[in-house]
């Protein structure tokens, strides 16, 4: 079955009808790489539209600090929670795209 989107990658969330949340493939690698844990211009740079980070946001995802995303809806982990503090920070090396 072909999502119509090359490159993309499935999240375990899932909207209201069924079907898997498609994430570009920069987007899913960052998610990874991260922890599952995301900043809002990260999703942006990597080809997220700002509607989709608007209705996942509270819905799929969770709000860690202002401008970062944890791609879950439960209680983030201790390391999730470190690295949105780096995300928010902008400096540390797992979180700048020039990796």
């Amino acid at each position: 079955m072909s999502t119509g989107m090359a490159g993309a990658k499935r999240t375990g969330a899932t909207p209201g009808q069924g079907q898997a949340m498609v994430l570009p493939e920069a987007a899913a690698a960052l998610v990874a790489r991260q922890s599952g844990v995301v900043g809002v211009g990260q999703l942006r740079a990597a080809g997220v539209s700002r509607e989709t980070i608007r209705w996942r946001s509270g819905r799929h995802w969770r709000m860690l600090l202002p401008g970062v995303l944890a791609l879950q809806t439960g209680l983030p982990s201790e390391e999730q929670r470190l690295v949105a503090a780096l995300v928010l920070a902008g400096g540390h090396r797992c979180c700048r795209r020039d990796r």
